[in-house]
């Protein structure tokens, strides 16, 4: 960590937080003292479950970064990396003693700059505008850069349905067609505002089955059922509602949809075979469900 105090030693029953800041306060601690040990106590918290470890106790063989790199519509590339242990899940590594992350995409360079309070998440962008550029992400310890690479997708869009999309539950099927071939990796997220039917409400988002139809009528599309839209989104208020869930049916939602077209790229030999980069586009539109109709 990056400040260390005294530690205060706690009533068996435990502190409220109002009584640790008076606390500090009766120690003699100014503002400043506060402000530093509610980020300590964060972080501290965050790396009990992140498994916090410090990037010069790892060797580059077990270090296996995640990145991932976008594009924006205007022409921005956004290359955004964490490290992490070999196949651990929750171990996230924080560069120090030198180590540090560097990205090049044509003949710009840059470092990655961490972009929280704790070490854990590094990010750069980079203004390029052409429609598949390719990026270089360096591990770099003692002057040596262990590269990994990725290219970006080609851009696709969304042909139809375009506009205002209202689908009811008994519709059966949404077909969604877009110019991008069938075997394209793609998934579908979306985001989801609902009202059940006794009048609550619920903000959440999930992953949506969809499955490619080259034989569907208008065109080859992709092809969503409307039941499993539902049974997705009524998991999602049931999860919200812990040890009381409420059973009450969806009975409307606004929906965003989102299309991802994820491109794996090639890690680094020398990292961890658990690395993984990748490059992400994405595509999006607005539906009003109502499972009413």
């Amino acid at each position: 960590m990056s400040h260390r105090h005294a530690m205060i030693p706690l009533p068996r029953r435990g502190l409220t937080a109002l009584g640790l800041l008076l606390a500090l306060s009766a120690c003699g601690g100014g503002s400043g003292e506060i402000d530093h040990f509610v980020k300590d106590t964060t972080e501290a918290s965050l790396c009990v479950l992140y498994n916090c470890t410090e990037s010069d106790t790892v060797v580059v063989g077990d270090i296996s970064p995640k990145y991932v790199v976008t594009q924006s519509s205007g022409g921005q590339v956004h290359v955004a990396a964490r490290l992490g242990k070999t196949a651990n899940l929750l171990t996230v590594v924080r560069p120090t003693k030198g180590d540090t992350l560097t990205a090049s995409l044509g003949g710009q360079q840059s470092e990655l700059r961490n972009i929280d309070k704790y070490r854990m998440d590094y990010a750069v962008d980079f203004a390029d505008g052409s429609a598949q550029p390719s990026v270089v992400v360096n591990f770099v310890r003692a002057g040596e850069a262990h590269a990994s690479s990725v290219t970006m997708p080609a851009p696709f869009r969304i042909l139809s349905p375009t506009g205002p999309i209202n689908l009811g539950r008994q519709s059966g099927f949404l077909w969604v067609r877009m110019d991008l071939a069938g075997d394209a990796p793609l998934s579908l997220q979306t985001a989801l505002s609902c009202v059940r039917a006794d009048g609550s409400s619920f903000k959440g988002d999930t992953a949506v089955p969809s499955s490619y139809d080259a034989n569907a009528n208008g065109g080859p599309a992709w092809r969503i059922s409307t039941l499993d839209l539902d049974l997705a989104l009524n998991n999602v208020g049931l999860g919200l509602g812990g040890s009381t869930p409420n059973k009450s049916p969806v009975q409307s939602c606004e929906l965003d949809f989102n299309w991802l077209l994820s491109k794996p790229g090639k890690t680094a030999a020398t990292l961890s075979k658990y690395s993984s980069i990748r490059a992400e586009r994405s595509a999006g539109h607005h539906i009003s469900y109502d499972a009413r109709l």
